[in-house]
């Protein structure tokens, strides 16, 4: 009876554990995908993960699928707007990453194409007892954002050119930007859209 007590209090902390640490990584990034992070800041205070699967794909161009974005709320940061200059500069930063740990981007007027999917809906998933807003895909609804990207160097800068973005399977999500706010304020539940 002791060894089954301990055993089931062991099964529940790993299920906590892996409960929670599911936003922070891709569960779903398969071969040839690897589960990458990345972070920036929206403004100064406060530091935004975004967790993404990469494909580096060495016959083809580079793939990135975008999973879920974490924001730390600690004291200092005080409000961030999930408006379309967020989604970008969260593409972006997975686009700098992404050259990085790929490479092949060579000097400009030759371009490399890389391609962005992500989830066109997605929910906002407060912890407050851990300061974290979870941005996680709304699955109840379909829709997936595609938005393509090319990619040279000039000068030793990256110059990155965003195509038009499009939507398969479009889901009913809104439009509107939302602004998270740190507790103990009211949060926005519905399903928002990304794919600006």
């Amino acid at each position: 009876m002791k060894n089954f007590l301990s055993l089931l209090i062991v099964t529940f902390a790993i299920f906590l554990t892996s409960n929670v640490s599911s936003y922070s990584q891709c569960d779903s990034c398969a071969y040839p995908y690897t589960s990458e992070s990345a972070t920036f800041s929206p403004n100064t205070n406060c530091i935004v993960t975004i967790n993404f699967c990469l494909n580096c794909a060495p016959t083809g161009h580079p793939v990135m699928k975008l999973c879920s974005i974490t924001i730390d709320y600690d004291s200092s940061c005080d409000s961030v707007e999930l408006d379309p200059a967020f989604w970008e500069q969260a593409r972006l930063t997975m686009l700098e990453t992404g050259v990085t740990i790929c490479g092949g981007i060579g000097p400009c007027p030759q371009r490399e194409a890389i391609d962005i999917y992500q989830a066109q809906c997605w929910k906002l998933e407060p912890d407050w007892e851990e300061e974290m807003v979870y941005i996680v895909p709304c699955d109840e609804e379909p829709g997936e954002c595609f938005r393509p990207y090319e990619l040279c160097y000039e000068n030793g800068v990256l110059v990155i050119t965003a195509g038009t973005p499009s939507v398969t399977d479009e889901g009913e999500c809104g439009t509107e930007s939302i602004i998270i706010a740190p507790p103990p304020y009211d949060i926005f539940l519905d399903c928002f859209n990304s794919c600006y």
